[in-house]
């Protein structure tokens, strides 16, 4: 993408930059004729800040050209995480109603190793960001750094709100997770064990705190050997690193509390493959509702 300016523009048509500044930002001023066709070189050009005002007194009408507001882009680390890109496919429907276009970014392990932005996120053009799965500290820093609209959802336990300079859009998960507790209680699972890495993301850590508080409400001792809270490499979201834990299990807990669906419906997979009855022996929750969660059997 181009990094196009008010200079380039100017020197494209021949005029001077306080010329088309003055028609960029609508402010007046300017002959019509010279101010549509300073828009129309700008658009082409792919200059994106235009405001509808500035093409309205330039003459040219939302009907006669398509408007486009700019770039938003979407920066994430693992694609197959089915809940974020759930996410990151609603956040695009909602640009393309708004005229805006998606920058999709994945992070490439080599980026997120030496903690580099993509060069298409440091262009100009781009005029706001969404984080989503993104818990690496170098990366976050590059992006909190930008002076334009930042929203990340989620964020990582040791960084704070303040240091990402933007909003932070964090979902519910502590009080549900003490419901779900309790509801495997009723029906008489005692042996209770939580899978879910909470040294990364905040929302999996509150998650577990949701998990001890169910516990001790229903008068449940929180078991170590059954609870899995640390996995620095994939954080328990591939079949291999699920399969390590739950191998050298000769007798398994009455349930299993797992921080997400993408968890859950690898340990669920384990667990049928082993001749297990689930949910009578082991009992299986996930969190999240993902669609692909209705896809294995037994159902989340």
């Amino acid at each position: 993408m181009a990094n196009i300016t008010i200079k380039d523009i100017a020197t494209a048509l021949g005029v001077s930059r306080n010329t088309v500044s003055k028609v960029i930002n609508g402010k007046g001023g300017v002959l019509p004729d010279t101010a549509k066709r300073i828009i129309e070189t700008a658009t082409s050009m792919g200059y994106t800040k235009i405001g509808i005002d500035a093409q309205r007194q330039a003459g040219i009408t939302p009907e006669a050209q398509e408007i486009h507001k700019g770039y938003i882009a979407v920066v994430a680390s693992e694609p197959e995480n089915y809940f974020w890109m759930g996410i990151i496919n609603g956040v695009s429907r909602a640009l393309s109603n708004s005229s805006y276009s998606l920058l999709y970014c994945n992070l490439s392990n080599e980026q997120i190793k030496n903690g580099t932005l993509p060069a298409s996120i440091l262009q100009d053009s781009v005029d706001g960001i969404i984080v989503a799965n993104v818990y690496h500290p170098a990366i976050l820093e590059s992006i909190s750094k930008r002076s334009i609209p930042k929203v990340y959802f989620d964020r990582p336990v040791d960084m704070s709100i303040e240091s990402l300079a933007g909003d932070v859009v964090l979902s519910e998960g502590r009080t549900y997770i003490q419901e779900i507790v309790g509801m495997l209680a009723a029906r008489g699972k005692k042996r209770i064990g939580f899978i879910g890495d909470i040294r990364t993301a905040l929302s999996i850590q509150e998650r577990w705190q949701g998990f001890r508080e169910g516990m001790e409400a229903n008068g449940l001792e929180i078991l170590p050997e059954f609870c899995f809270t640390e996995d620095p490499i994939h954080h328990y979201y591939s079949d291999p690193s699920v399969l390590r834990i739950l191998r050298r299990m000769a007798d398994p807990p009455d349930a299993f509390v797992c921080a997400n669906d993408s968890i859950a419906m690898r340990v669920l997979k384990f667990l049928t493959s082993s001749g297990l009855d689930v949910p009578g022996r082991v009992a299986v929750t996930g969190f999240d509702s993902i669609p692909e969660s209705l896809l294995v059997k037994p159902h989340l």
